[in-house]
């Protein structure tokens, strides 16, 4: 270990014991934090939460982050922030901290200090759909879970067969109270203004942003062991040759990385393909931005759940399709892939296995979008009554009322 990391450690060891009697004694005030998947993102459903919530004047709403560019956003619109640019400010308000809220497994702890009897641990959970890696089944990973007090699920199929079959939580620690993050897809004006303005894309795009194209998302999911961009995996696939289709069509391709992995073979040399630098863009949400684009290339993702709610057409290629496509087969579950449902059963859109198969399926998608959604729609209904919903829940509501119940 090195001199550094020492010294790291003993601060953490000397600063976890000075505080650990003090958690327990500073009363909990009106304040709520709320983050991200790390602290640079701001983005998922606590974003959205955290909006919705910060309206609310008789209660004090923080968002963590370490991003200038996040920083700078929250002070232009008078919300509040905390970082560990300003430590003791931070250490202060964790420890008067009443609700904790993250999407994911872990929550902003700093020295411990939110590990306390009074503090609710609330995981909003950051997507819904078929797919879970199978280190979900992991002692460490279900220790994480259990440590929040509420753990969410959007529908009845995900309650029992996450919350209560899979992770075997206890009946009181399960709620369902929606995704705040899909709260806008049931407003007909907000998607009517980002469909027509497209700010996101031409904040990504600047000057190459035409209102008069086409725009493609893609959004590949995290791989055991394989963190390639998967279209290189494509048969009949390369850059220049996509990239050529594309501007003949006035179409955009753009694309993202798993937060948790760094992609390699990624070629951003070409106008028309463009992966989106999440170390660039803190800002990004890729809810919002679904809302602009027009069509959606995906493969596990659980955006094919959260766009099927737009109704927006959906295309899919499967790298190692044959390896992810079961459920609760043990020779899957190797490959570190888990599926609830036999997905291709499911997807709501075409399945492309090479390059002729893919443009060709664009293409008549983009000719004939009403006839393809038609096509699809049984699928899409499917997916979304499993693990989503079809009508408003208004979750950022049914979030506002539950905080509130627990500050009484």
């Amino acid at each position: 270990m090195t001199l550094s990391k020492t010294l790291k450690v003993i601060i953490k060891i000397f600063f976890t014991s000075i505080l650990f009697p003090i958690k327990y004694l500073v009363k909990k005030g009106n304040i709520i934090v709320l983050s991200g998947p790390d602290s640079y993102s701001y983005c998922d459903n606590c974003r959205h939460l955290y909006e919705h919530l910060s309206t609310d004047k008789s209660i004090r709403v923080y968002w963590y982050t370490d991003s200038t560019a996040v920083k700078k956003h929250l002070k232009s619109i008078n919300h509040l922030y905390i970082s560990k640019t300003n430590i003791l400010r931070l250490i202060i308000i964790l420890l008067r901290t009443k609700i904790m809220i993250n999407s994911g497994t872990s929550y902003i702890n700093l020295f411990g200090i939110i590990d306390n009897p009074f503090t609710y641990k609330i995981c909003t959970n950051h997507g819904s759909g078929p797919k879970l890696e199978a280190e979900i089944m992991t002692s460490k990973l279900l220790k994480a879970l259990k440590k929040f007090d509420y753990l969410n699920y959007p529908s009845i199929y995900t309650v029992n067969k996450l919350g209560k079959e899979l992770y075997k939580l206890p009946k009181n620690k399960i709620i369902s109270l929606g995704y705040p993050r899909c709260d806008g897809y049931f407003d007909s004006n907000l998607i009517s203004n980002s469909s027509k303005d497209k700010y996101i894309l031409k904040s990504i795009l600047k000057d190459d942003f035409d209102i008069k194209s086409k725009y493609i998302f893609y959004t590949p999911t995290w791989r055991k062991n394989n963190n390639t961009f998967p279209l290189l995996g494509m048969q009949g696939f390369n850059y220049e040759k996509f990239n050529k289709w594309l501007d003949d069509r006035n179409i955009y391709f753009l694309f993202t990385s798993h937060l948790n992995i760094t992609m390699k073979g990624v070629n951003n040399s070409y106008k028309r393909i463009k992966m989106i630098d999440r170390g660039h863009h803190h800002l990004l949400d890729t809810n919002s931005l679904m809302m602009e684009i027009d069509i959606l290339l995906n493969d596990y993702s659980t955006t094919s759940v959260d766009i099927s709610i737009l109704n927006k057409p959906q295309i899919f290629f499967f790298p190692n399709g044959n390896i992810y496509s079961e459920p609760d087969n043990p020779d899957k579950i190797k490959s570190g892939i888990l599926f609830l449902d036999y997905y291709r059963n499911l997807i709501p859109g075409d399945e492309v296995f090479n390059y002729t198969d893919f443009v060709e399926k664009l293409g008549n998608i983009i000719a004939n979008t009403n006839e393809y959604l038609s096509k699809h729609k049984d699928s899409s209904d499917k997916l979304l009554e499993r693990y989503l919903y079809k009508k408003p829940t208004y979750a950022g509501e049914n979030f506002k009322r539950f905080i509130h119940g627990l500050m009484r």
